[in-house]
């Protein structure tokens, strides 16, 4: 059987134990083609150099500052496709991974051309039981999304593939042939909402995006965003992208409206309630107006 050669991007940023932590499980996985690059955001901590004197086997790519997830990632993508690899998976550094995923998941992807994208089940690594976020469907009129699965114990419900808009960047497996036809993430997104928008594209180019349950992994949740302001903020300017950049014209017209009265309505209410929020709210409104994404000081 051939195995075609996965290139492993872990994007650290002052995250020294939960990486340590990663990169251990990564020592005992079964598929015998792979190699780990690790780009580090700028980290102040010292774990760059942990890394180089603890983990020699490990390529780092040195990013020189927070360039956030999707061109902290793109960085190792690129460099990853220039030696020449067959898949890109993006692993957080606060997953924990069954010795048996990667194989899993590499499986389902050869077996369909037109699979593109592929995930694991992700579970709560506090909850091992405990089914969190891996993915889910998006209504484009609305923007809303549906997370299949969230916060559900595992007893056996969930144990056929099954196919999504998007597979959560915690865990993301892309075939090589895939982003030479899609593209790779979008810097614009600095934050949230850049895997779907990668998932997406892909599902308009014709290519498949499967959740395979037969490869687990365990997640911390948000490990490196630690302000509920950066989360909110980055979200909602995002979804806003999102829409304008994937969606068609006909469902545009419905989605701009609700997104407005919805935040404007949410001005509204910090205002009454007197919330520091309305200044975040504020800013999303502005920055979507003036264009300005990428990375923006708002929190």
């Amino acid at each position: 059987m051939m195995h075609p050669k996965v290139s492993i991007i872990i994007l650290n940023w002052n995250g020294k134990e939960d990486t340590v932590e990663c990169l251990e499980s990564l020592n005992h996985i079964t598929y015998p083609s792979y190699e780990i690059l690790l780009a580090d955001n700028g980290s102040t901590d010292g774990s760059v150099e942990y890394f180089k004197g603890t983990y020699p086997e490990v390529e780092i790519i040195e990013n020189g500052e927070n360039l956030g997830f999707a061109e902290g990632n793109n960085v190792a993508i690129r460099y990853a496709l220039e030696k020449g690899t067959d898949y890109i998976l993006l692993l957080n550094n606060d997953t924990v991974v069954d010795p048996g995923f990667l194989e899993e998941l590499v499986k389902v992807s050869e077996s369909d051309s037109k699979i593109a994208i592929v995930g694991p089940k992700v579970y709560m690594y506090d909850e091992p039981n405990k089914v969190t976020y891996i993915g889910g469907l998006i209504n484009l009129y609305s923007g809303n999304m549906r997370y299949p699965y969230l916060n559900q114990l595992d007893v056996g419900q969930f144990n056929k593939e099954i196919e999504l808009d998007y597979i959560s960047g915690c865990s993301l497996l892309i075939k090589k042939t895939a982003i030479d036809n899609v593209g790779i993430l979008d810097p614009k997104f600095f934050l949230y909402q850049e895997d779907v928008d990668l998932c997406l594209r892909a599902k308009k180019k014709g290519y498949k995006v499967i959740c395979v349950p037969n490869s687990k992994i365990w997640h911390k949740v948000s490990a490196s965003v630690k302000t509920s302001c950066i989360s909110y903020y980055y979200g909602m300017r995002n979804l806003f992208l999102l829409i304008k950049k994937n969606s068609t014209f006909k469902k545009k017209i419905f989605f701009y409206p609700y997104f407005f009265f919805k935040m404007l309505g949410s001005i509204f209410k910090s205002i009454l309630k007197r919330k520091r929020s309305s200044k975040t709210l504020f800013y999303i409104i502005y920055d979507i107006i003036k264009g300005n994404y990428g990375y923006q000081k708002r929190c």
